[in-house]
C-alpha cells in the first residue's frame, strides 16, 4: 500500500474538496503504487470521488520536480478552475524549463488515458498528437487518439515503423 494512506476519502469528497495527484516515472516511488492506490481510491471513496479526483503521471519527472521529463505546470491554477468553474483536469500542458526558458512541452493526460505520439515531428511537441475523448453521439464513451496523420497500430508491429504515412489513404478495420 501507498504508505498506508486511508483510501476511503469520502468525508472529504462530501465536501466538495478537489485531489489532484501526480508522480513523476522517475520518482523513487513506484508510480504503480499510486495507480493502485488511486484504483481505491475511486473504489472506496463512493461516486464523489470520481468527479473529484483525478492523477496524473509525468514522463521523465522525479520527485515532484525535475529530471529529464516535462516537469513544470501550474498546479494551483488548475485546481482553483476545478474548483471555480467545475472543469476537472483531463488533459495538463506541462512544460520543460532549462536556464528560465520553456524547451519543450509536451501533454499529460487524466490517467487511464495517455498521450500518444503518432506521425512525424517534434516527438515531445503538442502537435504531434491530441487525446480525443467522445462526450456523446455515436462515439460516446470511446477514447481516440488522434496523431499528425491517420495511424493504425497493430499489437506486436514495431511502433516507430507503424502507421499510415502522411499523404497515403487510411483504410480503417470494419469493428
Amino acid at each position: 500500500p501507498l504508505l498506508h494512506v486511508d483510501s476511503n476519502l469520502t468525508a472529504f469528497f462530501d465536501r466538495g474538496a478537489k485531489l489532484l495527484l501526480y508522480v513523476g516515472w522517475n520518482d523513487f516511488h513506484n508510480g504503480q503504487e499510486l495507480i493502485d492506490y488511486y484504483q481505491s481510491l475511486l473504489r472506496d471513496s463512493g461516486k464523489a470521488a470520481r468527479a473529484s479526483a483525478r492523477l496524473f503521471l509525468i514522463p521523465g519527472m522525479g520527485h515532484c520536480y525535475g529530471g529529464a521529463g516535462c516537469d513544470t505546470f501550474d498546479k494551483l491554477a488548475i485546481i482553483d478552475n476545478w474548483v471555480e468553474h467545475g472543469v476537472a483536469p483531463q488533459r495538463i500542458v506541462a512544460s520543460k524549463i532549462e536556464d528560465g526558458k520553456v524547451v519543450r512541452t509536451r501533454p499529460l493526460c487524466a490517467w487511464p488515458q495517455v498521450a500518444l505520439y503518432a506521425g512525424k515531428g517534434d516527438i515531445v511537441g503538442l502537435r504531434s498528437g491530441e487525446l480525443l475523448a467522445f462526450a456523446n453521439g455515436q462515439r460516446a464513451g470511446q477514447t481516440w487518439y488522434e496523431g499528425v496523420a491517420p495511424v493504425w497500430m497493430r499489437a506486436g508491429r514495431d511502433i516507430v515503423n507503424s502507421g499510415t504515412q502522411p499523404g497515403q489513404p487510411t483504410a480503417l478495420p470494419n469493428t
